[in-house]
């Protein structure tokens, strides 16, 4: 009770003064703290995903640098196109041997290539060959660069492309010249 008697002996105008400055504090956490802590929660949470994307940044550069890499490497401006001359059909047995080796020269891997029985026993100047090669897109440029070079090589028909990991497989029909 004696604070009570001690508080209401204070002059009003330091209480006014006293309600004022209290009003003002409270304004300021209000208006000026608050927001700048919800400010500040905002930003952390950007600077999180900006870190973030810097690390997956960081994690793909290698792979970038190989591509750009690769994409300097200087190739041919023109293609070599040789003269067409048909192979010998006794030696159409060495089709496989010839594209395993082109593969190996490019980076890849044939897994299989076989001349079609239908059109070889068709007795056309034609031969069908389906080819399955494994690698990546790089190497399978350089191997269709090299196969171009073939003066037996007449077309390539279709190319299917499959993702098989780690790597991507190509299934390719193309036609022989035979004499």
């Amino acid at each position: 009770m004696a604070k009570l008697l001690e508080l209401k002996k204070l002059p009003a105008r330091s209480v006014t003064y006293f309600l004022i400055s209290a009003a003002v504090i409270a304004a300021v956490l209000l208006f000026v703290v608050l927001p700048t802590y919800r400010y500040i929660g905002v930003m952390d949470t950007r600077i999180e995903r900006t870190r973030q994307r810097i690390e997956a940044e960081k994690r793909l550069l290698p792979l970038y640098q190989e591509l750009v890499k690769q994409a300097q490497t200087e190739m041919q401006t023109k293609l070599a196109l040789p003269e067409r001359k048909p192979m010998p059909r006794g030696d159409l047995d060495m089709v496989p041997a010839i594209m395993a080796g082109i593969a190996a020269r490019s980076g890849m891997e044939v897994i299989s290539a076989s001349p079609d029985v239908g059109t070889l026993s068709s007795g056309s100047r034609n031969v069908l060959v389906n080819a399955a090669i494994r690698g990546n897109f790089f190497s399978y440029r350089r191997y269709l660069v090299e196969l171009g070079k073939l003066p037996f090589v007449d077309r390539i028909e279709e190319v299917q492309i499959q993702q098989k990991e780690p790597e991507k497989e190509y299934q390719m029909k193309l036609w022989v010249n035979v004499s």
